[in-house]
């Protein structure tokens, strides 16, 4: 279940693996953990990933409204 959250909000954001990770204060590895669903991140992570993927999405949507 959160490995498919966790792709929905990178995939939202825009942001490659490793640029999301970084944002979110995780190594690559263990952010590569939570998309393969082998580990589950903490509740605090994934309010801090649905953030993230929120401020990216709404800066790619003004930017595709002139």
């Amino acid at each position: 279940m959160y490995s498919q959250d966790s792709i929905n909000l990178l995939e939202r954001s825009g942001l490659g693996e490793q640029e999301f990770a970084s944002r979110i204060g995780v190594p690559a590895e263990d952010f590569a953990t939570y998309l393969q669903g082998s580990v589950s991140p903490p509740a605090s992570l994934m309010i801090r990933m649905g953030r993230l993927s929120d401020r990216f999405a709404r800066m790619r949507a003004q930017r595709a409204d002139p």
